[in-house]
């Protein structure tokens, strides 16, 4: 059975001080963007735990990112300074998905 990483305490301050304790001090600000890649993608960064065993969640406010460079753009001043900039999403009807839409 697998368990889960927000109730298994010392797993959740492992991966914690892999992922987290080695930053410098500078770095440990109160929100903290998480670029999920290959083994920590299955891993929600909430549910990790300091060393005092505060949840991550508890001591910082997380955001999710899909790519760095998704991040780059973001943060690009010309970007947000568009204002006829428009992304749309619809129901795409992709060919041979099984009827799977």
């Amino acid at each position: 059975m697998r368990r889960e990483l927000g109730r298994d305490v010392d797993s959740a301050r492992r991966l914690y001080d892999v992922l987290f304790g080695q930053l410098p001090p500078e770095a440990n600000r109160e929100h903290t963007i998480v670029v999920p890649d290959g083994n920590t993608a299955s891993a929600p960064a909430d549910t990790l735990r300091d060393s005092a065993g505060a949840l991550l969640l508890e001591t910082r406010t997380i955001s999710y990112v899909l790519a760095a460079t998704v991040l780059q753009v973001v943060r690009n001043e010309k970007y947000h300074r568009r204002e006829d900039t428009f992304l749309g999403v619809g129901d795409v009807p992709y060919q041979n998905q099984g009827h799977v839409s």
